[in-house]
């Protein structure tokens, strides 16, 4: 008997929401690259990225595989996903567009990681990202992706993540247009990270 509870049995696909294969990835590695977006996009010279959307790339450029549900005729289901990597794209292009036509100072300095910053949470960051997807992976293999627990868990996961990228992102904007620099809230938004990839990297740890 189904779960009414569950946040994965919306539709026949079985896919977080009801929603077309790779959308809800697609709309994290938005999230992810937004940060990106943003530095660029900053007036004045400091603004970096966090250093733990570095080693989230790799799963922007894994949100754009296996986008396609052959089973859905339904042409929203199939344009959405490719909606929101065209996004990706033209977002992406935009953004460098826009820093070459404006002179944006030090661009290069601003998308290069803090030597410091990185010696310090290269491992933690590390070490979240690969155990997140050992997780998402070893539940698929353990339970797999017709199962309802497995696909409760799965939904749970995109939820969390989202909302926790989503945060975050407010977050980076606090940080960005605060004059004091406070070194206390730059550490805990950090140590946030540390526990964000695991989440986001076991969700896609999920869809492999």
């Amino acid at each position: 008997m189904s779960n009414p509870l569950s946040l994965d049995t919306v539709s026949s696909n079985q896919h977080p929401f009801g929603l077309p294969l790779g959308t809800v990835r697609a709309f994290m590695a938005v999230l992810i690259l937004a940060n990106f977006w943003t530095v660029l996009l900053w007036p004045g010279a400091t603004a970096k990225p966090l250093l733990g959307h570095f080693f989230m790339l790799p799963l922007v450029l894994y949100s754009f595989t296996l986008s396609r549900d052959p089973r859905s005729e339904n042409f929203f289901h199939r344009i959405l996903p490719f909606l929101l990597r065209l996004l990706l794209i033209l977002g992406t292009v935009a953004v460098i567009a826009f820093v070459v036509s404006n002179g944006v100072e030090n661009y290069r300095e601003r998308l290069t990681p803090d030597f410091t910053e990185f010696s310090e949470y290269w491992m933690p960051f590390a070490a979240s990202l690969g155990l997140g997807l050992i997780a998402g992976i070893t539940l698929n293999a353990l339970f797999g992706p017709s199962g309802e627990f497995f696909r409760t868990v799965r939904a749970w996961l995109s939820v969390v993540s989202m909302v926790m990228l989503s945060i975050e992102l407010a977050m980076f904007l606090i940080h960005l247009k605060s004059t004091s620099g406070d070194l206390g809230f730059l550490t805990f938004l950090r140590n946030y990270q540390v526990v964000q990839i695991g989440i986001v990297s076991a969700y896609f740890g999920t869809r492999v």
